[in-house]
């Protein structure tokens, strides 16, 4: 589970919160599908697969951001850093991975 299942550079810091995430839905999954281990575990692979490819995507996406040649001159980061990192930029790009909730994810 976790970064044994989709191993992810450390620059979004879900790690551990997918391994969480992953636990609860394959419990879930294990659960419901209790007579049929190759269906439950095939049912929590695919419940879990979007969304943490898209994890481990945009954790390299912000290998490139956190190092952008734009953060070295210093008028250049404050307005980098508004664009990149001001409150609706962040929003806007993580709002997905916040409202997430692995107890209602369909198994």
């Amino acid at each position: 589970m976790g970064d044994a299942c989709h191993p992810t550079l450390p620059f979004l810091a879900q790690g551990a919160v997918m391994a969480l995430e992953d636990a609860v839905v394959l419990s879930r999954s294990l659960e419901k599908y209790s007579d049929d281990p190759v269906t439950a575990l095939k049912n929590y692979e695919q419940a879990r697969a979007e969304r943490t490819c898209k994890t481990v995507k945009e954790a390299r996406k912000n290998t490139d951001r956190f190092h952008s040649s734009e953060l070295i001159n210093k008028e250049r980061a404050e307005k980098y850093l508004q664009k990149e990192m001001g409150k609706a930029p962040i929003h806007d790009r993580y709002n997905w991975l916040y409202q997430y909730d692995s107890t209602s994810q369909a198994i």
